[in-house]
């Protein structure tokens, strides 16, 4: 019996090692995963925040502009015409045709940005929109300075008001659609930032519960272990003092063995 207790003291510590080790394996390997987990989602947040701030703020920005200028010059066109004095028209048409490049500016940006295909079919019709109200717009004011007023105001009323309004209407489609693309890109990086702190703080609870978990074992191993040699430093002490009794014993016979030899 005594010579299987230190075969199975052996397994249990070999046991108890594999234990030990897997529990700290899987530690590790969660606090890989976590790593691992947030560096994407944060890699997530900042390209959904980096298409927000680069192309969809940019967008935005121009459109209100372009917006604003195609508002103003429909406004700036009557007033034009009903203008008597030349030298207010002709400061007027001079705001009209600066409008005109603030507009061209701010669809030069559009083009340089990276377009989705909705928002390329959306400027597309905007293009032909514009490419249909510029002309008449300065066609009008052609017939302006040319005195021909009745001829312009019917143009006006007829084609270039209306040709004007589809433009004004075609940046109002394309600026609902950037609103809507950022608050969805929006969504996103605050859905991918909640599922972050989600995973890390269960992350964080397991890593927690499992080096909890392998601490008490490791000091349930080590008290096991101490009683162990507290009991056996004990049985080698009884065995020394034994030990001690029977060398006694036999030195004593031996004494009286040579005295009754003598």
């Amino acid at each position: 019996m005594n010579a299987q207790e230190p075969h199975t003291g052996t397994e249990s510590n070999a046991r108890a090692i594999k234990i030990i080790a897997a529990g700290f394996a899987v530690s590790v390997a969660l606090m890989i995963a976590l790593v691992v987990f947030a560096l994407t989602r944060l890699d997530d947040i900042h390209g959904a925040l980096e298409k927000i701030v680069t192309v969809e703020h940019v967008a935005i920005e121009a459109l209100y502009k372009m917006q604003g200028a195609a508002r103003e010059r429909g406004t700036l066109v009557q007033q034009i015409l009903l203008t008597h004095d030349p030298f207010e028209r002709e400061e007027l048409i001079q705001k009209f045709y600066e409008l005109g490049s603030v507009f061209t500016a701010g669809r030069e940006v559009l083009e340089q940005l990276n377009l989705s295909d909705e928002e390329k079919r959306l400027f597309k019709k905007l293009r032909a929109q514009t490419r249909t109200a510029g002309p008449l717009q300065n066609k009008v004011i052609n017939l302006i300075q040319g005195g021909r007023s009745a001829e312009a105001q019917d143009l006006l009323l007829q084609e270039a008001l209306p040709a004007q309004g589809r433009v004004v209407q075609a940046l109002t489609e394309i600026l609902e659609h950037e609103l809507k693309e950022a608050a969805e890109l929006a969504d996103v990086a605050r859905n991918k930032r909640r599922q972050a702190i989600f995973f890390l703080v269960i992350s964080c609870f397991v890593a927690i519960v499992l080096s909890a978990i392998t601490a008490l074992f490791v000091t349930s191993r080590l008290s096991s272990l101490m009683t162990n040699l507290a009991r056996t430093s004990g049985e080698l002490k009884l065995a020394l003092l034994d030990l001690q009794f029977r060398q006694q014993a036999l030195d004593l016979h031996n004494i009286v063995s040579i005295t009754d030899a003598a």
